[in-house]
């Protein structure tokens, strides 16, 4: 099949509106100018008819997630050219729509749709040969349902930990200055190539909500704004807030610091909380910030119940939007106790980390209670007085400078520099675990360079060969895991089938 290609005026307002088909995925397309260099989402197709082939598989996905998908063509100068490309091979050039990302060099005056020369594409697939024939623009097609499976059966290209799949359940081409957000062990966040901010299922990468991108997903959670939920991204400057409820790719809201930059900004309770120089800090109340003030010499700690909330000498400082403030006693502070750190932790928990006679001591209370829950001495902290607690998606643990803290768990604070023996040794010696990443039921980190896996719930460690990549998280039932690569300066998301049961490469339980 040639490479010609024959333009024709774009349909009629009420046939089909390629900007209607959904933000993700996006296939990433090169060799139109460039027939050495012919891929699909990184994959090399070769060949004298190779960009025809490309074309015919973008089709053939098109025709899996419903009949249409959204496409990026880059040109041999790296220029990125937005288009859709329906499941009977239509493309729909769409980079000056107002909806779709502005072109990087001049586009035509008037938009137009490329149509394949012949009027069909030919699919090959699972041995059999398929001819989608020419479909007239003039026919409305269905309205596209949102993707299931975008990416699926891609190669990831590193090497995954045993026991993890090297072929991918799903895979999507991410935005290489932000880091996906798994936010509750069933959704993901994440900005796609083409600079769309959405969520999508963890277990099928449907489409579940998008929004219009803006800065990276640093900090990001899921928090109420007012009675609104939203998803928010904080920085010591601002906080930008998408209402979830909010179906129509919303552009985001910032809340701007009127004091300029905070010193911190404490993102572990259900509200954040910027910590100002000289006793002050800002909380989101509701809807607006308020200004408070910290009473000396008393550290914040974060938010609870729409309050502030710092901690002194054996008591924590509940401070109302209206500047009030109030003393509340914490069980079993050890005496002469002063605070050095303290982070509210979800809706319910406090962990403090205090100065007993010159050693660290750290407790953990109930809120708004006071009563004491666990207490763990002699702990070093080694980490950034900057370091924020990485909570798992769920909520249930936390990992906060060398301590993994489960406010539920039997055994609530765990010192992470004990916790698992040093890799090739039998004399009972022990390392310290660098946690990387932290999801429901599962660790992933270093010990000693070695990555390493921790179950929170049975307490079995396996350790992996040393190239091997760590993921970024696992599903809840811990099915898949998400591995970020790079191919051909192309970033992705994959989610890979994965089993832990039987390392065989010395892994320990």
């Amino acid at each position: 099949m040639g490479k010609s290609r024959q333009e024709v005026d774009e349909p009629e307002p009420g046939s089909f509106d390629p900007a209607q088909v959904p933000p993700y995925p996006v296939i990433t397309l090169t060799g139109a100018d460039d027939p050495e260099n012919v891929t699909v989402d990184g994959e090399p197709i070769a060949g004298e008819d190779a960009y025809d082939r490309a074309l015919a598989l973008c089709a053939q996905r098109a025709d899996e997630l419903g009949g249409a998908v959204r496409v990026r063509g880059i040109d041999r100068d790296g220029i990125g050219w937005p288009m859709v490309v329906t499941s009977v091979g239509e493309l729909h050039d769409i980079s000056d729509h107002p909806d779709s990302p502005t072109a990087q060099k001049p586009r035509p005056s008037r938009r137009k749709v490329l149509l394949i020369a012949g009027g069909a594409v030919l699919l090959g697939g699972a041995g059999t040969a398929g001819i989608f024939a020419y479909r007239a623009l003039s026919k409305t097609p269905e309205t596209p349902p949102p993707p299931q499976y975008p990416g699926r059966g891609a190669n990831v290209p590193a090497l995954p930990p045993e026991g993890v799949a090297t072929v991918a359940e799903w895979a999507v081409t991410i935005d290489s200055d932000t880091t996906p957000v798994m936010l509750d062990g069933q959704r993901i966040a994440l900005v796609t190539s083409n600079s769309q901010l959405v969520i999508v299922d963890a277990l099928t990468g449907q489409l579940q909500w998008s929004g219009v991108a803006e800065g990276s997903l640093a900090r990001t959670r899921e928090t109420t704004v007012g009675d609104v939920p939203a998803l928010a991204s904080y920085s010591e400057a601002d906080a930008t807030l998408w209402p979830l409820d909010d179906t129509s790719t919303p552009s985001p809201q910032t809340l701007k610091l009127e004091q300029g930059r905070a010193d911190a900004v404490i993102t572990s309770s259900p509200a954040p909380l910027w910590v100002l120089e000289r006793q002050t800090a800002t909380f989101l109340a509701g809807t607006s910030l308020a200004l408070v003030d910290v009473p000396v010499p008393a550290l914040a700690a974060g938010t609870h119940a729409r309050d502030a909330v710092a901690v002194t000498s054996g008591a924590w400082v509940q401070i109302t939007a209206e500047n009030a403030a109030t003393e509340h006693v914490l069980d079993d502070v050890p005496n002469g106790a002063e605070p050095l750190y303290a982070r509210v932790l979800g809706d319910a928990h406090l962990a403090v980390f205090w100065t007993v006679e010159g050693s660290s001591t750290v407790t953990l209370h109930e809120l708004p209670g006071g009563a004491h829950v666990a207490q763990l001495e002699g702990v070093t902290v080694r980490n950034s007085t900057r370091d924020e607690p990485r909570p798992s998606p769920d909520g249930t643990t936390w990992v906060w400078h060398n301590l993994l803290i489960a406010p539920e768990a039997d055994t609530p604070l765990i010192d992470l520099t004990t916790l698992l023996p040093a890799p090739d040794t039998d004399d009972g010696g022990s390392a310290p675990f660098e946690v990387a990443s932290v999801s429901d039921n599962v660790l992933w980190g270093y010990v000693e360079k070695v990555p390493t896996r921790y179950d929170l719930t049975t307490g079995a460690h396996f350790s992996f060969q040393e190239d091997a990549t760590l993921p970024l998280a696992e599903s809840r039932d811990g099915e898949l895991v998400y591995i970020v690569a790079s191919r051909l300066e192309q970033l992705s998301l994959y989610a890979l089938p994965a089993t832990f049961s039987a390392p065989s490469d010395g892994g320990q339980g």
